[in-house]
């Protein structure tokens, strides 16, 4: 992989019904999330490690987002970790640190 891809921005689409999602095991930077699907009436997590670094909250209606220009440091692992009876999708924009392309 060269110099010029390894350092874009990943989009990954989180469907909220499959209740807890590990999106990446290893150190990154989350650039923000995306509402693509409207949210239940429960919040939306997102762990680093057991610490809540960014919510999406309840009933979030489709094109809410939060941003992040520099990208928020997730020094474990991203996770998102809604309520077992959550809907909605989200897209996370995330990079992999360190990536030994």
């Amino acid at each position: 992989m060269n110099n010029l891809t390894w350092r874009e921005w990943r989009a990954v689409s989180v469907d909220l019904s499959n209740d807890v999602t590990t999106i990446t095991t290893v150190p990154c930077l989350v650039k923000g999330l995306y509402v693509t699907t409207a949210l239940s009436a429960h919040d939306c997590p997102i762990k680093n490690g057991s610490e809540t670094l960014l919510t999406a909250p309840a009933s979030s209606a489709v094109g809410y987002s939060l941003k992040d220009e520099d990208g928020m440091r997730f020094t474990t692992n991203v996770i998102v970790d809604p309520d077992n009876a959550a809907t909605g999708v989200i897209t996370l924009l995330y990079r992999v640190l360190n990536q030994p392309w």
